[in-house]
Formats: structure tokens, C-alpha cells, sequence
């Protein structure tokens, strides 16, 4: 049986941060590139999530650019949470110390939600390299994170392994042991809005990443859940007690026939993965797609267009082809 995938929702374009592998475009940056970033609707967000529940989806992710700059972020996750779902919030950490309240409000409450902080790169590098932020931002983003850790309301940060961090995965992973928490490495991923030299220029195999860890790997294992939709997921134990999950673009992903064959970028690096739902209100069945794909949602629609974009992920099959046979083979 296939899993219904989870929701992405972009709750804005606008980040505060200026990550250099970060899509950029003309409205901000993030997972919703190449939509326009217009006031978040709220109340059609709390339909979509109303609807979705009843379809099945039982996880929401929030996302942006940073949607810890959104107004409405509070209202959003006391909504989710309140129907049971799974709640996840992706940021970059620089403005948890506004919201320590609501997280251990909600969790104190049983509800299911965590967080998920991108860290790419440790203190001394990042304002120059990574993030390109003040220096003083920089510092309160890593308090946020330990605090977080401290907290036991993060779980693992993320990682995205390139050629200029690559040198560093064991640094996070001594950072990761001390607090605590896992890790998770993501290889870079090209869009659109990437220039394709300086993705080449970039990437870094993550099995080469694996192979160096191999000392200290206690066990291994295949996420089961991941194998439903996207890219497969492994699940390493080191002996420092932290665990790593790696999503490696090479080992293949999942298409779907009617979407995916007939697309300009097939075949990619991730397929189909999680639908998103951009902050122009458009149902994207997969960052990739152009315009014709992109669905309008309104209050009248949403039930059709939901389970339109459900159904395509239940008929997905996983593939192994290459998107790149030139940087798999390396």
C-alpha cells in the first residue's frame, strides 16, 4: 500500500537569511521558487488543512523562505495540531527565542510537532560562506539551537552536503553527539532557478560522505516510510549514539506517468515527493512543474484538486534512473 504523502505549505518567499544553494528568484527565495509571494491567506490555509485531515494526510510541514517571519504561523500550528496532525516547522532557527512559548504550549498539550533547523556549516563560517547574515544573527541562531536541544524540541538539524562544506560533516556530527540530536544530510539539489555551472561546480556525492563514516557505523537501515514517495532513505547508528539520515538524489526516486514523463526535467533528482502549497495559493503537485501543472486552489476547488494531487503520488512507482550519469558514475 502506498503512503498519502505529507503537505508542504509556504507561508512566504521572504527569509532573512541568503543561503547560497537557496533558490533565489524574483519575490524571495525557498521552496516555493517561481510563484509570487503575496499575503498569506490564513483562513484558505486552515481549509486546505481541514480538508486534507479528512483526505488522509496526516503530517503538515510549514516552510517558506522563513515562516517564522509570518504573522499567522501561531494560529496555523494550533490549527494542525488541533486536528491531530503532525506538525512540522522548517527554519533556519534565527527567531525561535519568539516562539519558545507556543512550542512548549503545544507540546505540553501531547500534540505531535517538531522542528527542523537547517545547519550547513558551523559558527565561524557561516556569516561569510553559508548564510551571509550579521554576525550577531549568526550567534543567536546557534544559542536557538542549543536551547532548542536543551528544550528537547529538536529533533535532528539538516544538513546539505556540497563540495565547499563537505570537509565539515564530521564537525556537525561532533556538534550533533553533544547536543544530542540527529542529523540528516540532503545532496544539493538543482532547480530552475539553480545556474546549472555552479550546481556542477557544487555537488558532492554523499556516498563518498558514507564511506568515510564508515569507522564509526554501528548499523543501518532503510526507512521504510520513505520508499513510498521520493527519495529512499537511510538511517545510520554511529557509535556516538546520534543517528544520520542520508537521502542520497542517486539512488533513485519516484515518477508517475501522466506528470512526470512528459516534463521538461525528467528525469530529476527528486520527483515526486511532497506536494506544496505556494503562497499564491497554487497546489503544486512537485517543485518542478511549469505552469500548466500548477493548480489555482479557491474554497469551491480544493476537495477535487487535493485529491487529484493524492491520487498521483498513490500511482508513483520508484526508479533508479539517472538524472545526471556523469556525476553518479564520479
Amino acid at each position: 500500500m502506498k503512503h498519502i504523502p505529507y503537505l508542504t505549505i509556504a507561508l512566504t518567499n521572504a527569509c532573512n537569511f541568503d543561503c547560497n544553494y537557496c533558490p533565489s528568484f524574483e519575490g524571495g527565495h525557498g521552496e516555493g521558487f517561481n510563484t509570487a509571494n503575496k499575503r498569506t491567506d490564513i483562513k484558505l490555509i486552515k481549509e486546505v488543512i481541514t480538508i486534507a485531515a479528512r483526505l488522509g494526510i496526516d503530517k503538515i510541514r510549514y516552510t517558506g523562505g522563513e515562516p517564522l517571519l509570518v504573522p499567522g504561523l501561531n494560529e496555523l500550528m494550533y490549527h494542525s495540531t488541533s486536528l491531530g496532525l503532525h506538525t512540522a516547522v522548517s527554519t533556519n532557527g534565527s527567531m525561535l527565542h519568539k516562539y519558545w512559548g507556543i512550542f512548549e504550549e503545544l507540546r505540553q498539550d501531547g500534540n505531535p510537532i517538531d522542528l527542523r533547523i537547517s545547519l550547513d556549516t558551523l559558527e565561524e563560517r557561516l556569516s561569510a560562506q553559508t548564510w551571509r547574515v550579521p554576525v550577531a544573527v549568526v550567534q543567536k541562531t546557534m544559542e536557538n539551537i542549543s536551547e532548542a536541544a536543551d528544550r528537547r524540541l529538536l529533533n535532528r538539524v539538516g544538513m546539505v552536503v556540497c563540495h565547499e562544506n563537505q570537509s565539515e560533516v564530521e564537525s556537525i556530527i561532533s556538534y550533533c553527539s553533544a547536543l544530542r540530536i540527529d542529523l540528516k544530510l540532503l545532496d544539493l539539489y538543482n532547480t530552475d532557478a539553480t545556474k546549472e555551472a555552479e550546481w556542477r561546480n557544487q555537488f558532492y556525492p554523499l556516498h563518498l560522505v558514507v564511506k568515510r563514516l564508515e569507522p564509526i557505523i554501528e548499523s543501518r537501515r532503510q526507512l521504510e516510510y520513505t520508499t513510498s514517495f521520493g527519495i529512499p532513505v537511510e538511517e545510520i547508528t554511529l557509535i556516538t549514539g546520534i543517528k544520520v539520515r542520508v537521502k542520497d538524489s542517486t539512488k533513485g526516486t519516484r515518477y508517475q506517468n501522466s506528470i512526470c514523463t512528459l516534463c521538461h526535467s525528467f528525469p530529476c533528482q527528486e520527483g515526486l515527493y511532497t506536494p506544496l502549497l505556494s503562497t499564491d495559493s497554487r497546489l503544486i503537485p512537485c517543485r518542478l512543474v511549469r505552469e500548466e501543472g500548477k493548480l489555482r486552489l479557491t474554497g469551491e476547488n480544493i476537495v477535487e484538486q487535493l485529491t487529484a494531487v493524492i491520487e498521483l503520488y498513490k500511482t508513483s512507482y520508484l526508479s533508479t534512473l539517472f538524472w545526471d550519469p556523469l556525476e553518479v558514475a564520479a
